[in-house]
């Protein structure tokens, strides 16, 4: 055994010890490596599952707006309920105590949104940071204008900076191995500048579909009836139109009848409109319409658009907006129903801050004015006169023909077929008729017009200057005028003013009328409506295309109800609408002036325009609401069907307008995105191995290898592209010119 003492060189003996150190550093490493590889990808696969949630608030939000969800009286209604007590004691603070929660809910559901955008930004961030390290581990690498494009592509001004735009281009030297991945990073660079736009967008849209907005909201329309027709050209009948009246009045035209509802109705109407032309003479006032009551609600004269026609609501119809008012009270509150049993409280009325009735029905339109002219009476049999007042001035809705004058001539007498019907009666003593002032209503289907320059061909004209009875009356009137003036000589009713002491000047006013269905409205707040006062809604226009220009007839016993009196009966002095009239009667046989005009002349006309308000509004229709009649109607579409519904001011989600369109359309690419993220991740296995402090210390480390020569100018250094490559768990920047052995030397491995 060799005993002796050997020196040992110690840098024989290094390489074993380093040797060793390497093996147990690897064999330690090694185990961390894994860990930390697969703690990277269960992190990614929460982030690709936090992500994807994203879209579960946004689907809900965008089917609570398309659905028009309704919330209710406030937006804080745990299912639903949250009574607004509009008809309550404590009404109006109840509605301050909704109003103020409301507040605090819409700034919360402003934080609400803003978490959803940041939420948004955090999944869009991961897409351009996973597709960014996808395009630096392939073949064509990433510019290192890219690295960090994950960071810059949420401020907008990103869209502007150049090396957005110019990274993808190769340069000079730097040209690429392989041109298609320059197609990849024009790609990449439009991912990221829609991001850039979408992410900006985000707030806006996600504040959009998340705040609900106070609107107005319809029922559902439930038809209500089948409308049959107008009784317009026939006399009144039956008690559904005048409760006071029985058949044996009605039949003999005696409507005084109607004195002890609609008389006072009518004085009080004609007194709130003569009382406001006092006030529209002082500085600052304005002529008001008044109103008149029916049932629960009251109503006034509504005007077209143009102000050419002016509609009268039927009573018939406000009499059924009556009840639907008082059964809304019972539905809100539970009262007892007249037959005893209480009735069942309606959520969507209750749970609204306010409620507006609809109902459609008829409605007549007129254009009518008053004119100052001589009366030539024609008798051509005992049943067929004509009757020719002069002094017409067509109304605006027979438009360029305004400056025009005219003598209306019209027919009625029973021989002459048609609706052609005369009533009147006398305003003062009943013992002195013949001494009275007097009123005289023409219905007739046919008029014509004329002047000193023509008479459209029909020879009038010369049948008014010799003898009338030699004429061809009934060529006369079926001769055509001018179209623009056809429809005021159709159906006329014509209203004559006189008295003996004036001769044959009279003042005569003159009225066309037509039909429609407009919708009938009601705002059932007090604070809002105080005096339950019905508007008329989608009026139509003399002008419109749509509209039917045909005029219909009116009966003058309509006009006899309006004045509570019996045909040739007499209207005392001492009611308000009497001794208005008379007060103002001296002034109307007078010249016109229209620069200076009499206001007892003005006042006139509102009475006159008053009173054909009230007779209209009297006309009834006859309809059926059986449910085979509904279904029959709906079908065959031969006959209008009257239609209800409400209006409720709730809290609601909606995409009225366009701004929620707008969130809608962002929000859905916000979806896409998501999608995209996580199809990719799957298809092209894209992971997150590497984070951004990592990217950070390879860009450090990273030795350049003359890609960086001769480059002075950020444009073009930002075109150097790399490769991503994995050192040892750690990621390392190789050139992509080096990677591919573009660079002599070729590529140095660790």
């Amino acid at each position: 055994m060799d005993t002796a003492y050997h020196l040992v060189d110690p840098a024989s003996e290094k390489p074993d010890v380093q040797t060793s150190t390497i093996q147990i550093q690897s064999l330690s490493i090694a185990p961390k490596r894994k860990s930390k590889r697969q703690l990277g990808s269960v992190i990614h696969i929460l982030t690709h599952v936090v992500g994807f949630l994203w879209i579960a608030p946004i689907v809900t939000l965008l089917v609570l707006n398309f659905k028009n969800h309704v919330i209710g009286a406030s937006i804080w209604c745990p299912r639903g309920k949250c009574n607004a007590q509009a008809y309550g004691d404590n009404a109006i603070a109840t509605a301050n105590k909704l109003d103020g929660e409301d507040h605090n809910i819409l700034g919360a559901l402003q934080f609400v949104a803003k978490g959803l955008e940041v939420w948004f930004m955090v999944v869009a961030t991961s897409l351009v940071y996973d597709v960014a390290l996808f395009l630096a581990k392939s073949n064509g690498g990433l510019p290192i204008g890219y690295l960090f494009t994950h960071l810059e592509f949420g401020d907008i001004r990103n869209l502007i900076n150049p090396l957005l735009w110019t990274s993808p281009i190769p340069h000079g030297s730097l040209m690429p191995s392989k041109p298609s991945g320059t197609l990849k990073l024009y790609l990449f660079t439009m991912l990221a500048a829609s991001l850039t736009i979408l992410t900006n967008l985000m707030g806006p849209a996600t504040a959009v579909l998340v705040l609900p907005t106070l609107q107005w909201v319809d029922t559902s329309h439930k038809p209500n009836q089948v409308f049959g027709s107008l009784a317009a050209s026939g006399s009144p009948r039956g008690d559904t139109v005048f409760p006071g009246c029985n058949d044996t009045q009605l039949l003999t035209r005696n409507y005084s009848c109607t004195s002890e509802v609609y008389g006072p109705s009518m004085d009080n109407w004609l007194s709130q409109t003569l009382s406001s032309t006092a006030q529209a003479e002082q500085d600052y006032g304005a002529m008001l319409a008044g109103t008149s009551q029916e049932g629960t609600v009251e109503f006034t004269l509504n005007a077209s658009r143009n102000g050419d026609l002016f509609w009268i609501p039927n009573r018939q119809v406000l009499r059924s907006l009556s009840s639907d008012l008082q059964d809304l009270a019972s539905y809100v509150s539970g009262d007892l129903q007249a037959n005893g049993t209480r009735s069942q409280k309606q959520p969507s009325y209750n749970n609204s801050l306010e409620t507006v009735l609809q109902r459609e029905g008829p409605s007549i339109g007129v254009a009518a004015d008053c004119f100052n002219g001589t009366l030539t009476a024609l008798t051509l049999a005992t049943n067929k006169q004509v009757r020719c007042l002069s002094g017409w001035t067509p109304t605006s809705d027979t438009s360029g023909y305004e400056d025009s004058t005219y003598t209306k001539c019209f027919r009625y007498g029973t021989g002459w077929g048609g609706a052609n019907q005369v009533a009147g009666f006398y305003l003062g003593d009943a013992d002195k008729k013949a001494d009275e002032s007097y009123v005289q209503v023409y219905s007739s289907d046919k008029a014509t017009a004329f002047n000193s320059t023509t008479d459209f061909g029909s020879q009038i004209q010369r049948c008014m200057e010799e003898s009338a009875k030699d004429c061809d009356w009934d060529h006369i009137f079926e001769t055509s005028i001018d179209p623009i003036l056809a429809n005021a000589t159709t159906n006329p009713l014509v209203t004559e003013y006189g008295n003996p002491s004036y001769g044959s000047s009279t003042v005569w006013c003159d009225a066309i009328a037509y039909s429609a269905f407009p919708t009938y409205t009601l705002n059932t707040a007090s604070s809002a409506n105080p005096l339950s006062l019905v508007s008329l809604n989608q009026l139509p226009s003399a002008t419109d295309k749509n509209f039917n220009t045909t005029p219909i007839a009116i009966s003058p016993d309509w006009v006899l109800a309006a004045w509570s009196v019996a045909n040739n009966g007499t209207v005392d002095r001492s009611r308000e609408i009497g001794k208005e009239l008379a007060r103002v009667a001296p002034y109307v046989f007078e010249p016109f002036n229209e620069t200076a005009p009499y206001p007892e002349q003005w006042e006139f006309s509102f009475i006159h325009m008053y009173t054909l308000a009230q007779s209209l509004s009297f006309i009834s229709y006859d309809y059926s609401d059986d449910q085979a009649s509904l279904s029959a109607a709906a079908k065959d579409k031969s006959q209008p069907v009257l239609t209800t519904w409400a209006t409720l001011r709730v809290w609601a989600y909606g995409l009225s307008g366009r701004t929620p369109k707008l969130g809608v359309a962002v929000s859905i690419l916000g979806c896409v995105c998501v999608l995209l993220r996580l199809i990719l991740a799957v298809s092209l296995r894209i992971k997150h191995e590497h984070g951004v402090v990592e990217l950070f210390v390879a860009a450090l480390e990273h030795q350049p290898s003359q890609e960086f020569e001769d480059l002075h100018d950020e444009a073009k250094m930002a075109k150097v592209r790399y490769v991503i490559q994995d050192g040892h768990g750690r990621p390392k920047l190789v050139s992509e010119r080096a990677y591919s052995g573009g660079l002599s030397g070729g590529l140095q491995t660790p």
